[in-house]
Order: C-alpha cells, then sequence, then structure tokens
C-alpha cells in the first residue's frame, strides 16, 4: 500500500504517503533495556515484507565488534509501522549453536511459508569462516513466538537464499572459482541437501576495476561473494 521502508548501513527510512515523504529511523531506537552491555547496533541492515500475514520484518546487526553478537529482527503489521511499534526477536550464536563466534553480512528472504535469514559466522581463532540459514514459520511469527530451524556449514561462506522460493528454500555458496554448492532445503524436511553445479571459471581475487568517464574506481569494493540470489519461473539466479 503506501506504507514505504528502507534501510542503509546505519539509518532507515518510512513512508506513509506512498513515497511522496520519509521520516528518518535511528535503528539504535530498537535497543533493548535488557541488552547487555557492549551490545549496540552496528551497521548491517535488511528489510523485507511477508504478504501471506502482512508483516514487515527488519533485520539489524547487533553486538560488540567481536564474538558472540546477535541479528536482531523487528516485525510489525503494516499499520503497526506507521506508528512504530515493532516486536523484537534476537537470533543470538547460542540459539544458531555457535557460541563465541561473531554474526556478519546478514540478509533475509521469504519463501511460501518461512522466513530464511543468512549470515556468515566468524570464529574466535580468527581463521574459521563459515555460513548459517536459520528458517523461522510464518505462522510462529504470526502468533508472536517465532521458532527456529538451523544448517550451519563451517566450509562455505556468504549463503544467499533465493527470493521468491516458494515451499523450498534454495540458497548457494562458492566452493571454488568454477563450482556452486547449490543446496535445497523443503519446509518439510529437517535439513537441507546439496549439489555441485560447474560454473565458468572467474577471477578469484580482488582487484575488480572498472572506471568511469570522470576516472572514478566504483568496483574497487567488489569482492567474490554471492550477493543476490532469486528464482525466475524454473531457473534459479545467483550474483
Amino acid at each position: 500500500g503506501d506504507v514505504v521502508f528502507y534501510t542503509g548501513n546505519w539509518y532507515a527510512a518510512v513512508s506513509v504517503d506512498g513515497g511522496q515523504s520519509f521520516k528518518y529511523i535511528d535503528p539504535n531506537s530498537m535497543a533493548q533495556p535488557t541488552d547487555p552491555a557492549g551490545v549496540v547496533f552496528c551497521c548491517d541492515q535488511v528489510v523485507n515484507y511477508m504478504p501471506s500475514i502482512d508483516m514487515f520484518v527488519w533485520l539489524m546487526q547487533y553486538g560488540p565488534p567481536t564474538g558472540n553478537n546477535i541479528q536482531r529482527l523487528a516485525f510489525a503489521k503494516t499499520d503497526d509501522v506507521k506508528s512504530g511499534k515493532w516486536s523484537i526477536f534476537d537470533i543470538s550464536t547460542n540459539l544458531v549453536g555457535i557460541p563465541g563466534f561473531f554474526m556478519d553480512f546478514p540478509d533475509l528472504a521469504v519463501g511460501a511459508n518461512c522466513l530464511y535469514m543468512t549470515t556468515n559466522c566468524f570464529g574466535p581463532d580468527g581463521k574459521t569462516v563459515g555460513s548459517a540459514v536459520v528458517r523461522i514459520p510464518l505462522t510462529s511469527i504470526a502468533s508472536g513466538s517465532p521458532m527456529v530451524d538451523k544448517f550451519v556449514a563451517m566450509d562455505l561462506a556468504s549463503f544467499r537464499v533465493a527470493q521468491n522460493c516458494g515451499t523450498t528454500a534454495y540458497f548457494a555458496a562458492h566452493r571454488d572459482t568454477s563450482t556452486l554448492a547449490v543446496f535445497s532445503w523443503p519446509e518439510n524436511q529437517a535439513s537441507p541437501s546439496s549439489k555441485d553445479v560447474p560454473v565458468a571459471r572467474w577471477m578469484g581475487t580482488s582487484g575488480y576495476i572498472s572506471r568511469t568517464p570522470d576516472g572514478r574506481r566504483w568496483l574497487d569494493r567488489a569482492d567474490t561473494r554471492i550477493t543476490g540470489a532469486t528464482v525466475a519461473g524454473t531457473e534459479l539466479w545467483f550474483a
């Protein structure tokens, strides 16, 4: 309808008149009185909408700069977004089963009956890097008591669940520079299965350079992570 919500790294904004005007929102306002010392908002945000239950979901990365942080989910019906009334549910490292880790670079995807959150997982040893997918049934969100299923892989990083995924969540990560590990997770199964898919070999290091006509190098921060995914008809697309 007329409610529009968007996020940047450090800010968010909402419109209740179809985008004609926006009101700034400070993500720090989602801090809770019970938050431990050092658990504060830091910079990664994603917003999505779940039409079947008419609810926005707003994901914010909270926590200390290293170890045992949280991915904070805020839920609100369309009318509640207008008045700023959100319910909070935290995805903690203990909930995911990786105590001591640091979760980073989160994303959201909405399926037919489930919400999916992905996050990278950095180990306390400074070397281990994995990725996790958290599945939350929409019915549990609508009831106010979210329930969580999880899948964690410590040999892959930067999972992205495909948008428009229906009743099966598809997600992928690079196994190497010529192989994509593609997972499928049907809603009625406890865990996903995977298949390695060969792809055209790509450059596996940083140094992606493209200059604009005035000399600006706009690709300098590009890296090898998958940053987008969707189902298009009978095809899976990963970017």
